[in-house]
């Protein structure tokens, strides 16, 4: 029937609210925000005679992921001039095999406007245990170590200084390889007195 050729997939866009009754410990963070309790959600994926029940895969994913993983399980091609920029990469190995790895060097995330939650400009990038989050207005960069820092409590950009430099470089190459829209100041702001 058609749950043997269904695909399940259920998962978030971004971390829970919180609020005084909710919170996401032990991630820092809530929806919009920049640390794990914002960006971090489950993925949970039922493809029937291929996902292995029960199984848990620890690599690293995001949600632009699943439109390459859909195109390629329904072998959609598509425009090729269409599909070339596309971010993410298929899960496929990683739905067959939860032990396979996506061969990705790290996951980018970029924010060069205020917005409502964080209200500031930042740039983050994760690669391996790594997270580096780079904050536009004052040009400061936090580095946290999630395989011991879920919570994202210490800052250990000044104690591994070429961690951070090394990250800071990669996210830059990054932004400037895909002509990341940059935060500009606005000319015509004028201080409220």
């Amino acid at each position: 029937g058609i749950a043997d050729r269904t695909l399940i997939v259920f998962t978030s866009d971004n971390g829970g609210v919180c609020r005084k009754t909710s919170s996401n410990f032990p991630l820092r963070g809530e929806k919009g925000q920049h640390w794990e309790g914002g960006t971090r959600v489950p993925a949970i994926v039922l493809w029937p005679g291929v996902t292995q029940p029960g199984s848990v895969c620890a690599e690293q994913a995001i949600t632009m992921d699943f439109y390459p993983t859909i195109l390629e399980i329904t072998g959609a091609r598509g425009n090729a001039a269409h599909n070339q920029n596309v971010d993410g990469v298929s899960l496929v190995p990683v739905l067959k095999d939860p032990k396979a790895t996506l061969g990705r060097e790290a996951l980018y995330w970029h924010y060069p406007h205020y917005n409502v939650f964080i209200g500031i400009p930042y740039s983050a990038i994760r690669a391996g245990d790594y997270k580096l989050i780079h904050y536009y207005e004052d040009n400061h960069s936090e580095l946290y170590d999630l395989a011991h820092d879920l919570g994202e409590t210490h800052d250990l950009s000044t104690e591994k200084p070429e961690v951070t430099a090394r990250l800071q470089k990669q996210l830059q190459d990054h932004l400037k390889q895909v002509g990341a829209q940059m935060p500009v100041s606005n000319p015509n702001f004028k201080t409220p007195k």
